[in-house]
């Protein structure tokens, strides 16, 4: 039992708050970078680990540029976490019912800062980051097809003039 496991400690455990917020992110007007939340190893599971990434054109590896941890012992919904003294660089997480973001700050010159929404506030996450195969499309409306393909457009902030397209991307959380 993990009660008897003297490596077991309760306090080291990610409460149900800080699982709300494990996943991956991709920045508004930009999604090539991403932000992974992940909990902390195995001895410190109440810690998240925020790791900056971005992706190259060719989908090859994705560098990490930024990592930092935090405590994630907070029970309410939203956290500021600074690294310095400033106020200029580290993560601010707010949510509630209807939205979920995380503000990456940084200073002008980081081009990672920003705002982070979940990958799933997108439709087809994945075609951020791989190239699509007819695999993929399979079951997809013509019209799904459109928006997928318009979607990468829209989150590097193009503005549509097709009133279809305008009304359907203005919907969006992520849409700058």
């Amino acid at each position: 039992s993990q009660e008897n496991n003297e490596e077991f400690d309760p306090a080291r455990m990610l409460s149900e708050d800080s699982k709300d917020v494990c996943g991956l992110y991709l920045k508004a007007g930009d999604p090539t970078y991403q932000l992974e939340v992940k909990p902390g190893g195995r001895l410190n599971r109440n810690q998240l680990t925020f790791t900056v990434k971005k992706s190259s054109k060719e989908y090859a590896e994705i560098e990490p540029i930024r990592f930092c941890e935090l405590p994630a012992d907070f029970e309410h919904k939203d956290l500021g976490f600074y690294d310095t003294d400033s106020e200029t660089n580290g993560i601010y997480i707010e949510w509630n019912d209807t939205e979920l973001y995380i503000d990456f700050l940084g200073d002008a010159a980081d081009e990672a800062a920003g705002r982070y929404y979940p990958a799933f506030y997108y439709f087809y996450p994945e075609a951020f980051f791989r190239p699509l195969n007819r695999a993929d499309i399979i079951g997809m409306t013509e019209k799904d097809i459109r928006y997928l393909r318009n979607q990468f457009y829209a989150a590097h902030g193009r503005s549509f003039n097709d009133e279809e397209l305008k009304e359907r991307f203005r919907k969006e959380r992520w849409y700058v």
